[in-house]
């Protein structure tokens, strides 16, 4: 995988039904439609039009974008610190049940996908292009 930086525990590599927008080390949620608790998940490969998906990591920490802000009504910069609750918003595909093109942020109200797993801060209102998120697991 692309952007896997601690390694998860390999059976709990799963495979999933998904868009076929979805490409290697592109950070998903499994399920989780209208308020359900969502599965955190990366794929490990792009999606395979022979079997209409690809297997995605359920554990680990990667190496992902996180934005250091909240889209909570007033949207605000937030500094993530390490530890800190990730949280994710992006598009679902009714087909596969799989929301893709995440927004990893400190928004609450979204569906909780991990924790900021490195030893530096976010700082509010700045985009890191490789923060290490460990999956909620």
């Amino acid at each position: 995988m692309i952007n896997q930086v601690k390694i998860g525990v390999p059976q709990n590599n799963r495979w999933f039904a998904c868009p076929a927008t979805v490409t290697s080390g592109m950070a998903c949620l499994i399920g989780g439609y209208a308020g359900r608790i969502a599965m955190a998940a990366v794929a490990i490969d792009a999606y395979d039009s022979s079997t209409g998906g690809t297997v995605f990591a359920l554990d680990g920490s990667y190496s992902l974008t996180v934005a250091g802000n909240s889209t909570q009504s007033p949207n605000t910069s937030l500094e993530i610190y390490p530890g800190d609750p990730i949280y994710a918003t992006g598009t679902y595909d009714a087909a596969t049940g799989v929301t893709y093109s995440l927004t990893l942020d400190a928004t609450v109200g979204n569906h909780h996908f991990g924790y900021l797993d490195q030893g530096s801060p976010i700082l509010a209102g700045v985009t890191n292009t490789a923060a290490i998120v460990r999956l909620r697991g």
